[in-house]
């Protein structure tokens, strides 16, 4: 059965974590979130790592509030579906990484001054960001892997799945 996966890459223009993540980043979106369209209930459900939680979202509500700023669609096959289910069952509930999302920007900072410092408010995979969620499908999908987890942010999502998209999809059908 044909699957999808669609990155769906967010901002909120009056928000200033928004803002200081797009200041970060240098890019025009600051979140993350992974729609899969489920054919077999003619539904599409979009799972993200949000405050409070990972959570799995309605999509008509999401697109209804959010300032969408760019999408990426991938096809993936029937085993990469259950797998990406997986992560998004497993990660739903986990509670929002705020602070580590905090020091992954204070590693960016410290770095435009020369610094290589370690995240402060590191802890593996106790919590999760958006970022660090979408990495884990790309992984799941034969990605290879950041080096450093904890450096991974939205832009380093929307890079690798454009790169995916590229090698899955025929230039006709991206658009370009």
């Amino acid at each position: 059965m044909p699957y999808s996966l669609t990155y769906v890459f967010t901002t909120k223009p009056h928000s200033a974590l928004s803002w200081c993540i797009r200041t970060v980043t240098k890019r025009k979106f600051s979140h993350v979130s992974m729609e899969l369209h489920l054919p077999e209930f003619d539904r599409d459900m979009l799972f993200q790592a949000t405050w409070p939680y990972v959570a799995v979202t309605n999509t008509k509500l999401f697109y209804a509030k959010e300032t969408i700023v760019d999408t990426i669609t991938i096809p993936i096959s029937d085993d990469e579906m259950r797998t990406v289910m997986q992560i998004a069952l497993d990660n739903t509930g986990k509670t929002y990484a705020t602070m580590k999302l905090l020091g992954i920007a204070y590693r960016k900072l410290m770095g435009a001054f020369g610094y290589n410092v370690k995240n402060p408010a590191a802890d593996g995979d106790k919590t999760e960001e958006c970022a660090e969620l979408g990495a884990l499908v790309l992984i799941a999908l034969r990605v290879p892997p950041s080096d450093d987890r904890e450096a991974v942010d939205p832009g380093w999502v929307y890079d690798r799945a454009y790169e995916l998209q590229k090698e899955r999809l025929p230039r006709a059908k991206m658009g370009d």
